[in-house]
């Protein structure tokens, strides 16, 4: 166990899928919530990996994903469906997991993997790591052992999490927030944010644009391989 910060590299929406996070936070709060989304505390993002870093591999790690988004066009996703955790109050909007975004999930463990101090003191949901991994069994203890991270393979679900609800097991009714549709569309920035609790990001690291034309906002289906990840 380790008391280093934990950090967070995540894929970051257009300004207006931000905002409409931000929206649907707000609208979930009349509940009983743990947190609302806003610019500037509680970052909108999706996540790709999570892991703690020394102050001095924290400058490595930016370095790396400074020449990720490089080589990075930025992905356009689509909303799927809205999730609702009924046993940790989770509540979120849930993307399609193409090979793009799988990809680039390998790519940023392969870098930033290798640099990571031990596991994190806790998961977003709150359980302390190193009681939960013996429990664990098949691919998610394997991700945990290897990388630190259980949302990896086939437990990747790209998504962006509104909150969280003080009563766990509440079930709302979606009809109130923004249609699905308004949060399909391009995630065109890189960033590493240091974690608060709940999974929330809240203090920006590094913000950086993907790919190396400015605007540009296509797929990057064209860029998918088969990269591994180091082991």
């Amino acid at each position: 166990m380790t008391s280093l910060p934990t950090f967070d590299a995540v894929l970051l929406p257009t300004e207006e899928i931000g905002r409409r996070s931000v929206e649907a936070s707000r609208i979930l709060a009349r509940n009983g919530t743990e947190f609302t989304l806003r610019d500037g505390e509680f970052y909108p993002h999706l996540s790709l990996y999570m892991g703690n870093f020394s102050q001095q591999n924290l400058w490595a790690a930016e370095l790396l994903l400074v020449e990720i988004a490089k080589e990075t066009l930025p992905l356009r996703l689509k909303a799927e469906r809205y999730t609702q955790d009924l046993e940790q109050g989770m509540i979120e909007v849930t993307y399609e997991n193409t090979g793009p975004i799988t990809h680039l999930q390998k790519v940023v463990i392969s870098a930033l993997n290798p640099l990571r101090r031990g596991l994190r003191e806790r998961d977003p949901v709150g359980r302390v790591l190193r009681k939960w991994l013996p429990t664990t069994t098949g691919e998610v203890r394997e991700n945990l052992e290897q990388y630190g991270y259980d949302e990896i393979g086939s437990h990747f679900r790209p998504h962006i999490t509104f909150s969280r609800f003080i009563r766990r097991d509440l079930r709302v009714d979606t009809a109130d927030l923004p249609l699905l549709a308004a949060y399909d569309g391009v995630f065109p920035r890189l960033g590493l944010f240091e974690m608060g609790e709940h999974g929330t990001c809240i203090r920006r690291v590094v913000e950086l644009e993907l790919g190396n034309q400015p605007g540009h906002a296509q797929s990057v289906e064209s860029k998918e391989t088969s990269l591994p990840l180091e082991r």
